[in-house]
């Protein structure tokens, strides 16, 4: 059944607020969109399941904040990215796992707060690395290292996510506030350098 505020529309079930868009069900604030279900404010995107806030992206479940992406499921933040799951705040990628605050990378898997880098596989706080696994700044560590500053410099919530936590690391380190997630790409490359991992 059709809703009276919907226009321009068709085959729209239970939904609110659709707008020149086909094949809706039970969703609001849809425009432009196709094949759309139990999502929200969606806008120029194809393929959307249970999610919100999307804007000109196909393929998208379960996942908020999409603009112009393609096959995002259960994430969170993405922008002008491909095939990126489970995973937050990502900025031009493609083919993303299990990660978090990447900009400019592809095929990374459990990585965060890089840029610029390909095949990653849990590495943090790096960029403009190819092939790697297990590097901290890009210095690359044995995988005991790597866990042992995991569990000891980040903390984990919600899932996958990373958390910054920089009243826990030893003064040595002199890591600059700029690493904080959201500022942590304003400039910071410049000053990453091995002698912050003198603990190593």
């Amino acid at each position: 059944e059709i809703e009276s505020t919907c226009y321009n529309s068709e085959n729209v079930l239970d939904s609110n607020y659709i707008i020149n868009s086909r094949n809706v069900d039970n969703s609001s604030f849809v425009h432009f969109g196709t094949d759309i279900a139990y999502s929200e404010n969606v806008f120029g995107c194809d393929d959307v399941t249970n999610s919100k806030q999307i804007l000109s992206s196909q393929f998208i479940n379960d996942s908020e904040k999409v603009l112009s992406s393609q096959n995002v499921i259960e994430s969170i933040n993405v922008v002008h990215s491909k095939g990126v799951y489970y995973s937050k705040n990502i900025f031009g990628c493609e083919n993303v796992l299990h990660s978090s605050e990447l900009r400019d990378c592809k095929n990374a898997t459990n990585s965060h707060f890089c840029a610029e880098s390909t095949n990653i596989k849990n590495c943090l706080f790096c960029c403009d690395l190819k092939d790697a696994e297990y590097c901290i700044f890009n210095v690359q560590v044995d995988k005991e290292r790597f866990d042992l500053f995991v569990n000891q410099y980040l903390k984990k919530i919600e899932g996958e996510e990373m958390v910054f936590v920089k009243s826990e690391w030893p003064e040595r380190m002199l890591i600059t506030p700029i690493l904080l997630p959201y500022n942590f790409y304003n400039h910071f490359y410049e000053k990453i350098t091995p002698k912050f991992l003198k603990w190593v």
